[in-house]
């Protein structure tokens, strides 16, 4: 009976880890989904984070093109790491999700105009909904992590 039990627990683990990991890709690839399309239709909106001056005849700046090759390698980095399950990459992973949040009451007081709207209204509301995916990412990183172990690989055993 233990072994049937112990078996059960692995597979229900071993599948959490496939969903969890194949979440994570999916939101990174709809991220650079997204970064791509703001790059095609708001490149204004890589010049004001990067608070660059702004000719209107050079829409693609070469510090734009710079700044969003990095932020893909970056992607990748994140995602190759996420394939192979480094452990560290979890834990930086875990910690950036459930400090997402924080981003939601900032948009909030950009939104009602207290702090300075450097982006259109329409992104900071993007930004903050992409915020409430990342926590919930993160709380079900934390939930497995409990049951599981870091990418659901098992959990070290207690000597209880």
């Amino acid at each position: 009976m233990v072994s049937v039990t112990k078996t059960t627990e692995v597979t229900d683990c071993q599948r959490a880890g496939r969903a969890l990991q194949r979440a994570i890709i999916a939101f990174f690839t709809l991220t650079v989904a997204l970064l791509l399309a703001l790059y095609a239709v708001a490149p204004s909106i890589y010049v004001q984070t990067l608070m660059l001056d702004f000719d209107p005849a050079d829409a693609h700046p070469l510090a734009i093109n710079l700044f969003l090759v990095a932020l893909l390698l970056f992607i990748a980095t994140i995602v190759v790491g996420v394939i192979r399950r480094w452990r560290w990459l979890y834990w930086l992973i875990i910690i950036a999700f459930l400090a997402a949040p924080l981003g939601i009451p900032a948009g909030i007081l950009q939104l009602m105009g207290i702090l300075p709207i450097l982006q259109p209204a329409w992104y900071v509301l993007l930004r903050m909904a992409t915020s409430v995916v990342e926590c919930a990412l993160g709380v079900w990183m934390l939930l497995i992590w409990r049951r599981c172990g870091v990418w659901a690989q098992g959990r070290m055993p207690h000597n209880n």
